[in-house]
Order: structure tokens, then sequence, then C-alpha cells
């Protein structure tokens, strides 16, 4: 889900409660500085949240503690900057050599669940004034979008559909020198992160009614040698996270995309993982992080490797899958994978400062399916409404649970199926990349959704916005 250990995002779908207390993160800032400082590098490991160790397991972790102290130095001083929503810490680290802003969050154990190191720039308050733009919504609704963007940099733009009774209005605002004002944005493309994993499932659902595949067949057959310890790997479970594989495989050089973050900005961890990489993996490194079927464990790298298997099923490039089978079929016209399609209407992704990124390519990549889709909010309303079709069975087989989390989660094709209070079931999923953010929410028994598409990297400590937004307004619909 954003962060320098977390170059994906996307993952971050099921999150942790965050100590909000300053006095937590000092705290561990102050007990990671000695370890730093001294060297003991094993400890710092110890320090960290499952989710950030299954990312950066000790031996990875060491490698890029001691590039760092290579390259900054020592810590010398630690002085509080801001706090974000009273969940994530942002201080300014003076190291020996340079000077870093660092973003840490700790969780209800006492962990670090989020580190993330930066180039240090002041803060700077701005006023942000309320316009008379957004009275075309309800009070609640332009209120609800005022307070969640009015934190985001200069130029942030949010691309919103709100469909209600299966009718789309789409609504797009900007953060232009401290006003909030209204532009028309439905059209334009950003990127949407892992919200292409619901499409993959879709590929694959579609695959399985054709009689292609099998859901709960081995992925194994369509590879000409044994899998590592001879594990096998069920499309289902690629589709439901169960598979037990891990969030990033260990020949995908996360460590030097690290610092690489560091001194030119964020860039794609997955641009060069190809085919000589991935089936080197499988072959001789591939390893189970927990066991598989029974537990839920959110894998962009299975989503990866499901994709990169269609392919291989369907003896053609995803690019291709899509297009033939979903885009043109729901008339998506403006949706792709290829950065170099798009054109004039890309929405340029943002830093957390407001600077313009670039953006993730994927055409070398081989892990397409777990997040390389750019689209437009226009088309994926006309995706989103082709849910509410019941007798459409391919997006039903991606809507049916296929295993439960807990009383208030389940998981079906790629979706996140969540009990609300009232017990109403909403089908979610969210996605992020270096200078993008997004989120998909859909009431399928009351025909309702809402669909929002920004320039916010998903690094940005507030990336969590776009989600409280898109559950805030879905809770409109029902009232207006």
């Amino acid at each position: 889900m954003n962060r320098i250990f977390l170059l994906l995002l996307t993952i971050n779908l099921v999150v942790s409660p965050l100590f909000p207390q300053d006095v937590s993160s000092k705290k561990t800032l102050d007990q990671f500085s000695q370890y730093y400082n001294s060297g003991d590098y094993h400890s710092i490991s110890s320090m960290y949240s499952d989710e950030m160790q299954s990312i950066l397991p000790s031996k990875k972790n060491i490698d890029f503690l001691s590039r760092l102290k290579s390259y900054a130095g020592n810590i010398t001083d630690k002085e509080l900057i801001k706090i974000h929503n009273e969940a994530v810490s942002s201080y300014k680290i003076s190291f020996a050599k340079i000077i870093l802003t660092l973003d840490i969050s700790i969780n209800d154990n006492g962990q670090i669940d989020i580190f993330l190191l930066k180039p240090f720039k002041e803060y700077v308050v701005k006023r942000i004034s309320y316009t008379n733009d957004l009275t075309n919504l309800s009070k609640e609704q332009s209120e609800l979008i005022f307070s969640q963007i009015k934190g985001f940099p200069n130029n942030t733009q949010l691309a919103i559909a709100f469909i209600k009774n299966g009718d789309a209005m789409f609504y797009g605002v900007l953060n232009k020198d401290g006003c909030i004002m209204r532009i028309d944005n439905e059209d334009k493309v950003f990127e949407i992160g892992s919200i292409s994993k619901v499409f993959t499932a879709t590929l694959l659902a579609n695959t399985v009614l054709e009689g292609n595949i099998g859901l709960k067949e081995n992925i194994n057959k369509y590879y000409n040698f044994p899998f590592s310890e001879n594990i096998n790997v069920p499309f289902e479970s690629l589709a439901n996270h169960t598979s037990g594989l891990c969030q990033y495989p260990s020949n995908l050089d996360i460590v030097s995309s690290l610092m690489h973050n560091l001194e030119v900005g964020i860039s794609n961890p997955y641009q060069q993982y190809d085919e000589k990489k991935i089936d080197s993996y499988l072959k001789s490194e591939l390893e189970l992080q927990n066991e598989p079927y029974n537990k839920y464990a959110y894998s962009n790298f299975g989503f990866g490797l499901l994709g990169y298997t269609l392919e291989k099923v369907e003896n053609t490039s995803y690019e291709r899958l899509l297009q033939n089978k979903i885009f043109n079929k729901y008339g998506m016209l403006n949706s792709c994978t290829n950065i170099n399609q798009v054109g004039t209407g890309l929405v340029k992704g943002l830093d957390n400062e407001g600077t313009e990124t670039v953006n993730w390519e994927w055409n070398t990549s081989t892990l397409l399916g777990a997040g390389s889709i750019l689209s437009t909010v226009s088309d994926l309303a006309k995706f989103a409404l082709a849910q509410f079709n019941t007798n459409n069975k391919e997006l039903t087989m991606t809507r049916t649970p296929t295993f439960t989390i807990n009383e208030k989660i389940k998981v079906g094709l790629g979706w996140h199926i969540i009990t609300t209070e009232n017990d109403k079931e909403l089908h979610w999923h969210n996605g992020g990349t270096g200078g993008y953010s997004s989120s998909m929410l859909l009431d399928i028994e009351n025909k309702n959704g809402v669909i929002i598409l920004s320039n916010v990297s998903a690094f940005n400590p507030n990336k969590e916005n776009i989600d409280n937004l898109c559950f805030g307004l879905i809770q409109t619909l029902n009232k207006y």
C-alpha cells in the first residue's frame, strides 16, 4: 500500500491502527538512532512491523542501512516539524553529511509501520480558502472534499465519479494557489495503481468462464520448469492473496531503488523485472512467507505473477488481453498500460511538495498485473456501472467471496468486500504509485459508488485522505 520501504502500493489495503502520540515516535526514533549510529542494524530489524519485515528482511535491511550510513553518515540531530492526521510524525533528521526528512509512525505494538526518508524541504503553511465552485454538490459533500484535499500540495487534482441508482455524475477539483476550485477532468488520465488488480482478476474470471483454466488449478503447468521446493500455486490463491507468496520477490532489488529514491526521486522498481528475472526466481528462489491457502497476505508479486501467467495461457500480452476482453467490451477507450499512448490527456503526478514526478513505465516488466493501468474516472465509471448487471458472469465471479479475513472483511477475486456497521456490503480497492493515489468503492445492492483518481503521491503521509473521502462520500449518496 505509501513510503521509502513501500515502493508500490499499493499496497496498504488492511492498515493497522497507528499511535497518534508524538511521544511514541520520538521514543522509537531515539532508539533507532542509537542502533543506527552504533551499527547495530539487526536490532533495527526487530523494531519493524511484520509488514515491514516481509518487505525489507534483515539481510536487505542491513544492506540498505549500510548504504545509508555511507551516503549520509551518523545521525546528529532530530527535530519534529509536523504531525499528519495525528498518525504520522515528520522529523528533520540531520546526518553528518546531509539533512533529510523522515516520516515515521508506530503501530499498536510499538513497532515501526511507516519509515519514509526523503530530501528535506522547509514546510510552508499556506492559507486555503473555500470557494463557491463546489456549489453543485450538497454542503456535506463539498465540505468533505474540502476537508480532505486542503492539506495536499498546490496543483493537486481529484477526479471524482458519483454513481447513484446506476447513474454517474463527475466532479473534478483542483487545489490551486490556496483555493479549492472545480475543474472538468473526468476524461483526464491518471495512474490507478493497484486498482489494476481488479482488472487482472477480471481477466482471470473471463479465462475460467471460457473453460481455458480452472480457478483452483495450479499455474505450474504453464511453465516448462519446476518451481523451487516444488511449490504449487493455484490461480485463485494469487487473486485473493492467500498464496503465501512474498510482497516482493527476493531478486527484485528494492534496496537499490530505495537509494535511488533518495537521490533522484521515486522511480518504478518493477520496470526492469523481466522474464529472465521472474523465471529465475520461480526456479531457484521462490519461497512461501506463510502457510498457503488459509491466511491472507497482500502480495504485489502475486498479482504480477497472475498477469504474467495469463499471458502464457492466452499466448498474448497483458495489454492486448485488457484491450480485447475488458476495455473494448466496456467502452473504456482512454485506458491502457503504456504511458506513450496517453498523449496530452495525462495529469502529471506530484510528490509530497507538489513537484511533478516521473511516471512509472511498465513496458519491460513482467509484473504489469500488479498496478500498471492508466485510466480516467469516466472509463472506470463505465466498468463500475457494468458491475450492477447481475447477469454479467465474469464480474459477478470477481465479487463472489473466496476467503474470509475477519468478520468485517472478505476477499473475492481482486475485490475486498467490507461489511459496514449496518451490515451493508461494499466492494473496494485502492491504489497508489509514486505520483498518484486512487480509491474505488461500490454498493452493488443500491447501485451506488464513488471513484476517486488523484495525483497525490502514495508516499504522501496524508494519502489515506483519498480513501477517507471515498468512504465518506458514499455514505452521503443515500441522503441526497
